[in-house]
């Protein structure tokens, strides 16, 4: 009888799936899990989980996701510029370092 259940704890979910309890309420929360929430419980809803374990459906979780992605890429340029600023800088910097170990090596010399 119990097979014939419409909802797994998270901790059956969590077994089937062989993550722990706790990354099971977190994917639960983000939506990776499709899961009913009765207040504080968490509740799977069998068949739409099977489904996402077999590929069927995608992940509800996935439009948490793709957001996550759309903000990174509009991120992406002000990041692509403080690269290369930091680049520029690095490169300054070694130019000195070239020029400081010329200086010590001639006054080796001399």
């Amino acid at each position: 009888m119990e097979n014939e259940r419409l909802t797994l704890t998270i901790k059956e979910a969590a077994k089937l799936l062989g993550i722990s309890q706790s990354t099971a309420y977190e994917a639960a929360r983000t939506g990776r899990i499709p899961v009913l929430k009765f207040g504080r419980r968490f509740l799977v809803a069998r068949v739409p989980f099977e489904r996402n374990l077999l590929g069927v459906l995608p992940p509800e979780g996935i439009n948490a996701e793709k957001k996550f992605l759309e903000e990174i890429k509009t991120q992406l340029p002000a990041i692509r510029g403080q690269a290369e600023e930091i680049m520029k800088r690095v490169g300054k910097m070694e130019e000195k370092v070239r020029l400081l170990e010329r200086r010590h090596e001639q006054r080796l010399k001399s």
